[in-house]
């Protein structure tokens, strides 16, 4: 060939050193080798340049099979019926190559059936989503480059469990499409006839049951009954009503097996046992299903409405006024009445205003109720007014009458308090306002005052703290605070005396606050609370998750905790990572509960996030546990709801560094700020005495069971408790007839004619009205103008309702004669024992009450027996919603479960349950605490004695000596209930 040169084809010099680089275009074909030939200077070298090998093999492009696929039916690939299938798109092949497209199957194709209709393929050249092809039989006449689409489809066969497979071939690759048939299917009824079981019947009877259908059959199947159950199929579903009451198919041939057709109609019947409350059951099987339902009937006895004798423990020195609670009995639930059978409890007598009954733990409503064997009865009175007064009540259930509870109230006001004192505080924020831990108050039964001096102010049940005398209602409320301005001066101490009513049990009693020994030192990290160069007080621990909403520019602000920012020291929950050593304290709140290791750990992801839910019971306290979710599922997941919030203000509760005050200054008692928090637990101060043990060897000590205390329930309300209808009326069920609202009920009557002859209908339709007129004496004519109103026509009603045409009426008996007589026009026969007699069947008519017509005299149309007679049902018109009533001094009683088991899930290991005790350890009230008990039996020896137990106040004896939990819910207020709100962020306490 001939040299060329570049650039333009001129000749390239070079020198000695010079580089140089050639290039040329390679050959045009596949697999193909061309010589160039370069010649530099006298130097002539060859550079062979050789293309690749045309590639035919595309990528693997798989096609997912499925089973249980339908008999003769057409499938296609990637229709997006299945999950999973995806329509192949070609590559791997070498640029530009067309590789042969062929398709095959191995269901056999009927003579002069189309082969697209059972195998076939579209093509997609470009890729682009339009089929440029129909369903083809491709035979590797078409062909596809990279880029193209082939979707496919075929036909199954007419077998069952066969494969369907559809061989796709691209260029040297083959895929094959495996489509098994459903696997034969079972000869079942659908539905599986079910029965209902029948309880209570006769002893030593047929017991017949309803009939149903059998449907869903293939083909005939057997059937068979166990136990001495018989059954009769039949075409229809026609019955009759047997001697006993029962409705029977109609039909013969009862038997114990054979075959039953789909749609056969199906009764059961079997002979009751000879004895009182005994179970007979028969299994039922049809074709392949197995005892598929079973049918009891179990006979019955006399009903007993009288149940055993219990009654209720008298009260006495209760308050006066005040709804009072009786025990509940029986303890073990009401015995003695028929099995199912409910029975009504009634008031039989009392003296007192207001009467309730609760019927086991449910809400308390008014009387009568209904118990039946197993419930539990509360019952509940107004006591008198006066002290040292008596009030009395007598119920009855079913047909016993229970004695006669008698509550007394107390025999004088009693404002003697019975309290703890709580403990002093230490360590405080000089200059700032601290509260008390709530002191609870009992032993009262009227109200009492409660003052304290030093200038400290009184919070009662949670409410803003004032300055003394606070008035105590036992009515009302349930505990008190204390709170005082802790000294401006470190290490100074402030007490304050306060008075609780009367007595001298810890009364009056002094409580001291102290401020700091010396100032905190200077923080030096970024991830602090407090500081004394940088304050930030917002009355939140931290970890703290709180919503906030934009603010009147429409925006949420900055949100990196800086003391400019809009919330200083909270941080956005975006799922961020901080540094350990930097955010020291919130590290150790959430660790990487939400991400992150070794120096780095992650702020919760709240974005675009709704959170609903509960937390701890009291998120300060390490022994609390949570509140189930009404909603079921975890206290995590997304949407869930449960729990019980309250709002409460932050100088209520707790020290530093839990909570903090804002003011003015150094002092203040309001903060922009509120806690979020459940129910609280009090009365848990740490026992500090010691407790000595003597070992001597080894000992074997139960601990338990606690001893149940009394917990009163606190005030609360409800918004309704139930509706007692009280009134009837309203439209009646039966409908009153047209146009005028009238019932009808029927009446036979009977007269002669005497045998007038006449063929004009109008003299007939005459003598008809005059039949009719006379009906009743006239009563009959008058429902028929009260019930089609004014302009009535009797003798046009006769015509067109009754007989007419009639020619002779009488006839002359053979041997015999009897005299004529003239009735007006007509020839009459004196002699009527051979007359024509027709008997007339007319309506008497019942006025609606609602109709608004009066008159229907229905007692004089014939003498004897009343001849109209209706029970008509009618709706009811009023009820009464009865509100509830706040119930004051009805107590329950509370305990604990004993376990050596550590607590792992705070969700479910706990016991609960509306009971008193110590509750139940099944779900849903809580089911980790497997191997709870009342009592446990603890083995010391001489060289370890440990105890754990949760801070409780105790009170020991000297026989034996166990713990009184004193447990008290805050706050006992009222909250609103949160509205949900949507479009919010949170962010998180951080330091």
């Amino acid at each position: 060939m001939a040299f060329s040169f570049a650039p333009n084809n001129e000749p390239l010099y070079v020198s000695e050193g010079d580089y140089v680089q050639f290039k040329f275009k390679a050959p045009p074909s596949w697999n193909t080798t061309q010589t160039v030939t370069i010649q530099v200077g006298d130097l002539v070298q060859y550079w062979l340049i050789t293309t690749i090998p045309e590639d035919f093999t595309p990528d693997p492009f798989p096609l997912q099979g499925f089973e249980d696929a339908e008999l003769d039916t057409l499938y296609t690939f990637g229709d997006g019926s299945r999950p999973g299938e995806v329509i192949p798109t070609i590559s791997g092949l070498t640029p530009t190559t067309q590789a042969p497209v062929a398709i095959s199957g191995n269901v056999p194709i009927p003579s002069g059936a189309s082969i697209t209709d059972y195998v076939a393929l579209r093509i997609d050249y470009n890729g682009d989503g339009t089929w440029d092809t129909g369903w083809i039989a491709a035979d590797g006449t078409q062909s596809v480059e990279n880029g193209a689409r082939i979707q496919v489809r075929g036909r199954t066969s007419t077998f069952y469990t066969q494969f369907m497979n559809i061989s796709l071939v691209i260029g040297t690759a083959n895929e094959t499409w495996k489509v098994r048939n459903e696997a034969v299917p079972g000869n079942n009824a659908i539905p599986f006839p079910d029965f209902t079981d029948l309880d209570p019947v006769e002893v030593d009877t047929l017991i017949y049951s309803e009939v149903l259908r059998v449907q869903g059959m293939n083909e005939d199947g057997s059937i068979s009954l166990s136990n001495g159950g018989e059954y009769l199929l039949s075409l229809t579903s026609n019955t009759s009503t047997n001697a006993d009451g029962y409705e029977v198919l109609s039909g013969s041939g009862w038997g114990t097996s054979g075959t039953v057709s789909n749609g056969d109609y199906l009764q059961l019947r079997v002979l009751s046992p000879s004895t009182n409350l005994t179970p007979k059951s028969t299994d039922l099987s049809i074709a392949d299903d197995a005892n598929g339902s079973n049918w009891t009937v179990t006979t019955g006895v006399a009903s007993d409405t009288t149940p055993s004798n219990f009654s209720f423990t008298d009260q006495t020195g209760v308050l006066t006024d005040t709804l009072i609670g009786s025990d509940q009995q029986p303890g073990s639930g009401i015995t003695g009445l028929t099995a199912g059978l409910s029975v009504p409890v009634e008031v039989v007598s009392t003296d007192s205003s207001l009467v309730r009954v609760q019927v086991n733990n449910g809400s308390i409503g008014v009387f009568p109720t209904s118990v039946q064997n197993g419930d539990k009865l509360f019952i509940y009175l107004q006591s008198a007014p006066t002290f040292n007064a008596v009030r009395e009540l007598q119920i009855s259930v079913g047909d016993r009458d229970i004695s006669t509870w008698t509550v007394i109230t107390g025999s004088g006001p009693d404002s003697d308090a019975t309290f703890n004192i709580p403990s002093n505080l230490i360590n405080q924020i000089p200059g700032t306002y601290v509260s008390s831990s709530p002191v609870t108050v009992a032993g009262i039964n009227v109200p009492i005052t409660i003052n304290a001096t030093n200038g400290s102010l009184i919070s009662i049940d949670g409410d803003a703290p004032v300055t003394g005398p606070r008035t105590f209602d036992p009515n009302v409320n349930t505990s008190f605070t204390v709170v005082s301005l802790v000294p401006s001066n470190l290490n100074t101490t402030q007490g304050t005396t306060v008075t609780v009513g009367t007595g001298s049990l810890n009364n009056p009693f002094t409580w001291t606050v102290s401020s700091y020994a010396s100032a905190p030192l200077p923080a030096n990290n970024l991830g602090v609370w407090y500081s004394k160069k940088v304050e930030k007080f917002d009355g939140y621990p931290i970890g703290t998750v709180l919503p906030i909403l934009k603010d009147n520019l429409g925006t949420y602000g900055d949100l990196d905790g800086s003391l400019g920012d809009r919330y200083p020291g909270f941080i956005s929950c975006d799922g961020r990572a901080l540094d350990t050593t930097l955010y020291f304290m919130l590290f150790d709140v959430i660790k990487y509960t939400y991400g992150g290791s070794g120096s780095n750990f992650n702020l919760p992801d709240y974005r675009n996030r709704r959170l609903c839910g509960t937390g701890q019971v009291d998120a300060s306290r390490g022994n609390s546990v949570s509140q189930p979710i009404s909603s079921g599922g975890s206290i995590f997941g997304v949407g869930n709801e449960g729990g019980f919030w309250y709002f409460d203000k932050v100088d209520v509760l707790g020290t530093d560094p839990l909570e903090q005050i804002q003011g003015t200054g150094t002092t203040g008692l309001d903060s922009e700020y509120f806690t979020l928090g459940t129910v609280k637990l009090a009365g848990l101060e740490t026992v500090t005495d010691d407790i000595v043990f003597a070992i001597v060897g080894t000992v074997v000590g139960q601990i338990g069971p606690l001893e149940d205390v009394l917990v009163q329930a606190p005030q609360h309300d409800h918004a309704y408790l139930a509706a007692v209808v009280d009134g009837d009326g309203g439209d009646p069920l039966i409908p009153w007839g047209p146009p005028a609202g009238r019932g009808m009920f029927g009446y036979g009557g009977e007269s002669t004619q005497e045998g007038t002859v006449t063929n004009n209908l109008n003299t007939q339709a005459g003598l008809w009205e005059d039949f009719l007129e006379d009906l009743g004496g006239g009563k009959f004519k008058a429902e028929l103008n009260k019930y089609y109103g004014d302009g009535f026509n009797l003798r046009q009603w006769a015509l067109e309702n009754l007989q007419t045409g009639t020619s002779e009426v009488n006839y002359e008996v053979d041997g015999g004669s009897f005299p004529l007589f003239y009735v007006s026009n007509a020839v009459s026969f004196k002699d009527k024992d051979d007359d024509a007699t027709t008997e007339v069947d007319f309506m008497t008519w019942w006025l609606s009450p609602a109709s608004g017509l009066s008159g229907a005299d229905l007692n004089t149309i014939a003498s004897g027996a009343n001849e109209v007679a209706a029970i008509v049902d009618t709706e009811p018109l009023r009820f009464t919603i009865d509100s509830y009533l706040p119930v004051s001094g009805n107590t329950n009683s509370h305990s604990h479960f004993l376990t050596l088991d550590p607590i792992q899930n705070i969700q479910s290991d706990f016991s609960g349950g509306n009971n008193s005790g110590a509750g139940t350890l099944a779900a849903p009230d809580g089911s980790g605490l497997g191997n709870g008990a009342t009592s446990i039996n603890l083995i010391f020896n001489q060289t370890e004695i440990f105890m754990d137990m949760t801070d409780a106040i105790f009170t020991w004896n000297k026989s034996f000596a166990k713990p009184f939990p004193s447990v008290t819910m805050e706050p006992q207020i009222q909250v609103p209930i949160i509205n949900p709100f949507h479009k919010t962020k949170y962010i998180i306490k951080a330091y």
